[in-house]
């Protein structure tokens, strides 16, 4: 799977790797992707994270390290790990998504009748994020997610009544990200089946919505 990091309208190749202390041996550490940070007991915040095999290759970025490429395999315990890239594995897509807000929540997910259920795609790890001072402060998501081509969603971010749309598509080999405004305006390109099919849901503004 190639690897993107998605953060507003920016869509980046790859993703930041972060050097942790073992939880069971803290002189040995290991390598992989986190999502969230770290909080206290009655905090929100949560921090998630994907390790990395060794045999996964990494670039140098500066003095930062990148993973581009991946497929998904588990620990010893059962937990999501991200493995060399398997030949039967090029056609899905891993994104970071890591929001960024100010006092406001960020809504990801699809609104149904009656429940909240899973965003497009399949959701490796959730973690969260909070910010604004004391009681006013406020949380939102961070999810490692895999996408199929095709897939497209929106993720709206609630600015004090004052939303921004991003609209995302993936595609075989790339993640086209869009502001909501940019993205009505592109009824004669490629992306027009998306348009059309999103304009139905122009009035769930607080939420995310596949478009299927």
């Amino acid at each position: 799977m190639k690897i993107f990091t998605i953060i507003g309208k920016e869509v980046q190749e790859g993703a930041v790797v972060t050097e942790k202390p073992l939880s069971s041996n803290p002189e040995i550490k290991i390598k992989g992707i986190v999502v969230g940070e770290r909080g206290g007991r009655k905090s929100p915040k949560r921090e998630a994270f994907l390790p990395i095999s060794p045999d996964v290759p990494l670039i140098k970025e500066g003095n930062t390290e990148k993973v581009l490429y991946g497929s998904l395999g588990k620990t010893r315990k059962g937990a999501p790990k991200l493995i060399k890239e398997r030949s039967d594995d090029k056609e899905k897509i891993l994104c970071v998504i890591l929001t960024r807000f100010i006092r406001g929540k960020v809504y990801y997910y699809p609104l149904d009748d009656n429940f909240w259920p899973s965003p497009p795609g399949i959701t490796v790890l959730q973690g969260f994020i909070t910010d604004g001072p004391g009681r006013y402060a406020d949380w939102c998501e961070q999810l490692i997610q895999v996408f199929s081509p095709g897939d497209a969603f929106k993720i709206v971010h609630t600015y004090w009544k004052h939303p921004r749309t991003h609209i995302y598509i993936i595609n075989k080999d790339s993640v086209a990200a869009f502001l909501k405004e940019e993205f009505l305006s592109l009824s004669e390109t490629e992306y027009k089946k998306y348009v059309e099919k999103y304009k139905k849901f122009l009035k769930q503004e607080y939420s995310i919505d596949p478009i299927v």
